[in-house]
């Protein structure tokens, strides 16, 4: 009977526990993307911003888990209750969260990253910080209590990540998409409070179970070696790393919106789970062997482009993707099952957690602080995947043994005879790749002669000989992981050496990259292309992909030109409106008929072949490299030329809506939007509120035209907006000329005039009619997943 009552007792016990750790890692993991989201309007979509976030919410979380620790080591279980309700409810003053932001945080001359971290940290910091002690402290706590499974609290772990795993699922799939923010805000507050209740409760009951039991005459073991302990940290920190570093690199393909965050962070929940459950001891041995393999594939699918050409591109982001999340899947699980393999006793719970989160901490600072000045090209994801191959490429133990076996009876060592040849021949396959890639072999093969210099040759013989070397002189544990590296290295070697590169940087705000090829100059923000230029002297200044003078936006604007753009007058312009313009400010002073050009995203500059002698065109663009490139005539003239014709084109810093913003009432003649972060327009520039916005800077007479052309069909976003402004919304297609697989920019117009709305339709523009069952984007929401087009076009 009393067996009954205690095993009883014992479940209530587990169930506060596992649910006050359920709900505070629902909380965790739901705050996240919402915070990220709630930022967007002022920082913009680029993935240093998601980065960042993390990288605060990693270093609260270790501050969380160091609190935890030393509270629990100084303290008695009823002083520990009582300082832990006051840090739980005072928090609780700080709630709803609101946004918060420094001044002029979204400026170029500010410091973006410190920036954001104080904007975070006064909007959550204090909550955030009180439910990262929950998951270590209720641990503890449980340790304490005596019952059968005390001894042992590491299941309680994997409750918590299944907890932050629901709450990072829940945010794309169930809460963005049906609720707005200030909805979301108040879930936060009622499940915080919820939170509240149950770590009382719990606290509560351990203070009284505490005080019942005699204490444990047990002797407690000494804590973990430093070896143990900096083992701890790597394997934690390579996880850490790859999901940002994989992150980034997904958003940079398609976009920055949650559902792409979430999904390599549910990953790394969902190892956790996996280790610290029963049963998962055969799970981590096949993804300790599989992971090396993973990673060789994985980096050939980044670095080969004749992969990207047999495949296709559509087709190779899908599968590229796939593969990237199945490496990371396997590394997780191999890292933190070794972690968990090594768990210290419950008496040394609370320092085990607070190094595995140290760990975390520096894999996500090497990607969000290091990486950013240290590796211009943006290499930190291969690297950090070539040293998670080598860290876990050693063999199963029963192959080991059976290589061992046969090495002593044949008396030669085999694997130092097959891998060499093996290397090379890998490295001869690489080379090839890259020479057909970089358009005939020939013409490439031509570096490896002594005319063309010692480092080619260095980097062509020397290096894989060199690998050679040192894979036979290894210990045979690393030996696949050194393979996987040599097997890349060389290629992304040769990549680097590649002249067609002429500029690489990074910041804050995206990686670019100038380079030519065909004759022409490249743009590139990260993966995707955002502008080119001819290298003919007798085209440079042209347009050569879109935006072409005799092109939809060229036509359209010859057309805006008939239009007259006298002062407007009160009926058809609010008073405030009128009062507000004025003409010669907006024109740097002179007195200028045509009001001028507003382009949201500089790009190359291309949108600069718009602006006629003595006409103003106006570029807004967050990204300072980006101005610095553009306005660089070395790599681009299309600003070069349109000043050198007396158009004048000036450049703001800064994100397009804040400092569209400060523009006169009526300034504009035409706004064009394309800002893009990825390959999606960031959300925040295409709300109604945003849109309202823009028709305030506009004259009467002025029309809206946006890029929308992408992995998203934001169509239907704009022209839902433009029914509930009281505007026309038409489409066309522009092709790109210099392309032979009919690549096309898709534009959407919005005009406000009937008589221009028609003249665009006999120039082939198509009217678009909204969807009733269209939810209308705002600030408050916005549903990305819904626009996801399903097949990438």
């Amino acid at each position: 009977m009393n067996s009954d009552k205690s095993n009883r007792f014992e479940l209530l016990y587990v169930t506060i526990y596992g649910g006050a750790l359920i709900c505070s890692s629902f909380l965790m993991f739901f705050i996240e993307p919402f915070v990220a989201k709630l930022l967007l309007p002022i920082w913009g979509g680029g993935p240093g911003v998601w980065n960042t976030c993390v990288l605060f919410f990693q270093i609260v979380l270790l501050l969380g888990y160091l609190y935890a620790h030393f509270l629990s080591k100084l303290l008695k279980p009823s002083a520990q209750l009582a300082v832990q309700m006051i840090l739980v409810w005072l928090s609780a003053c700080f709630l709803p969260i609101r946004i918060w932001q420094v001044e002029s945080s979204a400026s170029a001359n500010f410091c973006p990253t410190l920036s954001l971290f104080i904007s975070v940290g006064v909007m959550v910091g204090g909550a955030f910080f009180s439910i990262s002690t929950t998951a270590p402290l209720l641990q503890r706590w449980f340790s304490d209590s005596r019952f059968a499974r005390s001894a042992d609290p590491y299941f309680l772990f994997a409750a918590s990540n299944l907890g932050g795993l629901a709450g990072l699922l829940s945010y794309p799939f169930l809460i963005e998409p049906n609720f707005s923010l200030a909805q979301q805000g108040q879930f936060i507050t009622i499940g915080y409070v919820c939170f509240g209740l149950l770590v009382s409760i719990a606290g509560s009951s351990m203070v009284r179970r505490h005080r019942s039991i005699a204490a444990s005459n047990s002797k407690i073991s000494r804590g973990p070696k430093v070896n143990l302990l900096m083992k701890w940290l790597l394997l934690s920190a390579v996880p850490s790393s790859l999901v940002l570093g994989l992150t980034e690199h997904v958003t940079g393909e398609l976009s920055a919106i949650p559902l792409f965050w979430i999904v390599p962070l549910a990953i790394y929940l969902i190892s956790f789970i996996i280790v610290f459950g029963r049963s998962s001891k055969t799970l981590v041995t096949v993804s300790t062997a599989l992971a090396p393999p993973l990673v060789a594939v994985s980096l050939l699918l980044l670095y080969s482009e004749n992969i990207y050409q047999l495949i296709g591109g559509n087709a190779y982001i899908t599968t590229g993707v796939s593969v990237q999340l199945l490496t990371l899947f396997a590394i997780c699980v191999a890292c933190h099952g070794k972690i968990a393999a090594e768990r210290p006793e419950s008496a040394h719970l609370t320092i085990y957690y607070f190094a595995v989160s140290l760990g975390g901490v520096l894999g996500s600072a090497f990607n969000a602080l290091v990486a950013p000045v240290v590796l211009k090209g943006g290499h930190e994801y291969s690297i950090v995947l070539m040293l998670a191959a080598i860290l876990l490429s050693q063999l199963p133990a029963k192959l080991e043994a059976r290589f061992a076996k046969r090495t002593a009876e044949s008396n030669r060592a085999s694997l130092d005879y097959v891998i060499p040849p093996v290397v090379l021949l890998i490295s001869a396959v690489c080379w090839y790749s890259y020479a057909i890639t970089r358009g005939g072999l020939d013409e490439n093969i031509r570096v490896v002669r002594p005319e063309s210099g010692m480092f080619e040759v260095l980097l062509r013989v020397v290096i894989p000989v060199g690998f050679c070397i040192l894979l036979a002189r290894t210990n045979r544990q690393y030996r696949l992981g050194l393979l996987a590296l040599s097997s890349v290295v060389l290629l992304h070697l040769h990549s680097e050496t590649d002249k067609r590169v002429v500029y690489k940087n990074r910041n804050f705000f995206a990686r670019l990259a100038v380079s030519t090829y065909n004759n022409a100059v490249e743009l590139w923000n990260g993966a995707n292309l955002h502008g080119t230029e001819s290298l003919n002297p007798l085209k440079r200044g042209i347009p050569d992909s879109y935006m072409y003078t005799d092109g939809p936006i060229g036509l359209a604007l010859n057309e805006l030109d008939k239009v007259s753009f006298d002062q407007p007058s009160s009926k058809t312009v609010s008073r405030e409106s009128i009062s507000r313009m004025n003409y010669v400010s907006s024109l740097g002073g002179a007195h200028v008929e045509v009001p001028p050009i507003a382009v949201m995203g500089l790009g190359c500059g291309v949108a600069a072949c718009l602006a006629k002698a003595g006409q103003k065109l106006v570029f807004y663009e967050i990204n300072p490299q980006v101005v610095e490139v553009a306005e660089n005539p070395f790599f681009f003239t299309y600003i070069y030329e349109a000043r050198k014709r007396k158009a004048d084109i000036k450049v703001v810093t800064g994100d397009a809506r804040i400092s569209l913003q400060g523009a006169n009432y009526g300034a504009y003649r035409l706004i064009i939007g394309d800002a893009f972060s990825g390959s999606f327009i960031p959300t925040h520039l295409l709300t109604v509120e945003a849109l309202r916005m823009y028709l305030k800077k506009l004259h009467p007479n002025g029309v809206m035209a946006f890029n929308v052309t992408g992995y998203f069909d934001l169509k239907r976003v704009l022209v839902r907006a433009a029914a509930e402004l009281g505007l026309s919304a038409l489409t066309i297609r522009e092709y790109d000329r210099t392309s032979d697989e009919r690549d096309y920019i898709e534009w959407v117009m919005l005009v406000k005039s009937a008589t221009f709305a028609e003249s665009l339709r006999k120039q082939g523009w198509v009217d678009v009619k909204p969807e009733n069952d269209f939810q209308l984007w705002t600030d408050d929401y916005s549903n990305p997943l819904k626009v996801l087009k399903e097949r990438f076009s």
